[in-house]
């Protein structure tokens, strides 16, 4: 529920902004929604960690796959999303049910 929409929009937000950006805005929200929602904070710090090493959607999202979609003209931007989404879709799959299980 909560970890799962948290990490759908720690991944979309890492479309646009770099890691360290989206941790900072993300941050204070997963604690809030932690102490409220009645979820470990260790937990649901764990998920926004995981879930913001998921910057596989866009060549903007992070310094390499800039530097590898400038380096390689024929990659298309759609080339990211296309190999990105599954991966980020595989992570979270593993990822939370992983951190409910670890983190009690």
């Amino acid at each position: 529920g909560l970890l799962a929409a948290v990490a759908a929009a720690v991944a979309a937000l890492g479309v646009i902004f770099h890691g360290t950006a989206v941790v900072a805005l993300m941050f204070p929200m997963c604690v809030s929604i932690a102490q409220s929602g009645g979820i470990p904070i260790h937990r649901m710090i764990a998920v926004l960690c995981l879930s913001v090493a998921c910057q596989m959607l866009s060549p903007v999202s992070y310094n390499t796959n800039l530097m590898a979609y400038a380096a390689c003209p024929e990659y298309e931007f759609t080339d990211f999303p296309k190999l990105g989404g599954p991966l980020v879709l595989l992570v979270l799959l593993v990822a939370i049910p992983t951190c409910q299980f670890w983190f009690h």
